[in-house]
């Protein structure tokens, strides 16, 4: 009632300024937008049409091919739908996009931190855990390292992602416990096609959610070495010259 009395006082006096909207209603915490760094993605495919997930290729699969136990892209590039559906139902800790379950990214990751050992300002890599243990290694600096992978050409986002809320709380307790120095989050997009994993590195005293900056990595390191991809490409070169001679 006060404040329909008020506007129509307002309404009589032309000279004043612009009644302030008065509903003090919550709209309750804003969520942040997570923007899509990948316009590649195999989760934004068009309407009616799957990637494929080969690393490298950019060609589609019609979901017409998907009622088949095997389908092709165009390219030649065989998919495993069977597999796929299987992969599909896994719980978290399942298979990542490229075919690869998530430890065997995730450890090819930890892998080229590893070899690389220097981590600038954060020191270098003296103790790796591994396994169960709340992260992964720890610096001669008293950094705490926890790397996350991510493949570059078929994930929609390129970030650094929190663990579980139980996770999280290891963590810090551990770091505690251990009076380190802080948490140096370790992204790692990993570019299967030119066995590239670029390394973006974030200091921290909790473990937050980060996108991958839009400046240079820290260091670009080649992992043909131990890349499953690279083997995959190198024997089908071998296996054109010496089986599908045209003449």
């Amino acid at each position: 009632m006060v404040v329909l009395q008020a506007r129509e006082l307002h309404a009589d006096i032309p000279d004043l300024p612009p009644l302030p909207l008065l509903d003090n209603r919550s709209r309750g915490p804003r969520r942040r937008r997570r923007n899509r760094t990948n316009p590649r993605s195999v989760l934004d495919s068009p309407t009616g049409f799957l990637r494929c997930r080969t690393p490298g290729c950019t060609r589609f699969i019609p979901s017409s091919e998907l009622l088949k136990d095997v389908a092709y892209c165009s390219a030649g590039h065989e998919l495993d739908v069977r597999q796929e559906h299987w992969r599909d139902l896994e719980t978290p800790g399942g298979y990542s996009l490229c075919g690869l379950s998530n430890k065997e990214q995730g450890d090819i990751a930890e892998r080229v931190i590893q070899e690389l050992r220097f981590l600038g300002e954060f020191g270098e890599v003296v103790e790796w855990y591994g396994g169960n243990h709340p992260y992964d290694g720890m610096t001669n600096l008293g950094w705490a390292v926890e790397v996350k992978s991510v493949n570059a050409e078929l994930a929609r986002n390129h970030a650094f992602t929190r663990s579980t809320a139980r996770a999280t709380e290891r963590k810090h307790a551990e770091m505690e416990r251990c009076n380190a120095t802080g948490l140096v989050g370790a992204l790692v997009p990993l570019y299967y096609s030119t066995s590239e994993a670029w390394i973006y590195l974030r200091g921290m005293q909790q473990m937050t959610y980060f996108e991958k900056p839009k400046t240079r990595p820290f260091e670009v390191f080649n992992f043909e070495h131990f890349n499953p991809f690279a083997k995959v490409e190198e024997q089908r070169e071998l296996d054109f010259k010496g089986d599908d001679i045209p003449f």
